[in-house]
């Protein structure tokens, strides 16, 4: 099964470029199944040896949009993952989500990213059980069994993460703060494969 993934590489394959990362979750995930994925090292190590001051292939799906926290963009799908950046403006937060059925690396690209985790306890708003500063080059990562997240950056520069959800996933729930309940909504990107689109 080949991934699909966006526009093609510029630069030389190397252990480092976008293009082999993008290989290399492909073969993983295919040779060590989508159900017995969790946490799995070789992901971790695939994530991080990715150099993004090597290779700036990446900056093609970089889209900024000052008028809202943060944008979502699909670099790639292949058997059962999407691979996403994530471009966060200086002082915003993702709402408290979770992942359902599913596996989330965060691996940071540049600047830094908070990562604050909840525990939910029925009939109360989540509750924080830990806060942790990512800063560029490392990576983390969550299931539903180790709770919730929420992602923000805290910084006054732009912050840029990968995450990686296999299996992929089209829908999550969030905590309204309105409603005091968390919520489904259906995830969207704001471009996909470098390209401006809507919703999926």
């Amino acid at each position: 099964t080949q991934s699909t993934w966006g526009k093609e590489s510029r630069s030389p394959m190397t252990s480092h470029s976008l293009a082999t990362l993008v290989d290399e979750l492909t073969q993983t995930l295919q040779e060590d199944g989508i159900s017995n994925i969790q946490d799995n090292l070789k992901i971790r190590e695939i994530l991080l040896a990715f150099d993004p001051a090597r290779d700036p292939d990446w900056k093609q799906y970089m889209y900024v949009d000052d008028s809202i926290g943060y944008t979502r963009n699909l670099i790639a799908c292949g058997p059962g993952y999407d691979l996403i950046l994530l471009v966060w403006n200086p002082g915003k937060k993702s709402p408290i989500h979770d992942h359902p059925n599913s596996n989330c690396w965060l691996r940071v690209v540049q600047g830094n990213v908070t990562e604050t985790r909840y525990e939910l306890v029925d009939g109360a708003s989540p509750r924080v059980v830990g806060s942790t500063t990512l800063p560029a080059g490392t990576c983390a990562y969550i299931n539903d069994s180790m709770g919730l997240h929420a992602v923000s950056n805290e910084s006054d520069e732009l912050g840029i993460s990968l995450h990686l959800y296999a299996p992929l996933h089209r829908t999550c729930h969030i905590f309204d703060e309105r409603e005091g309940a968390m919520v489904s909504r259906n995830a969207s990107f704001h471009t996909v494969f470098g390209e401006r689109v809507g919703s999926l």
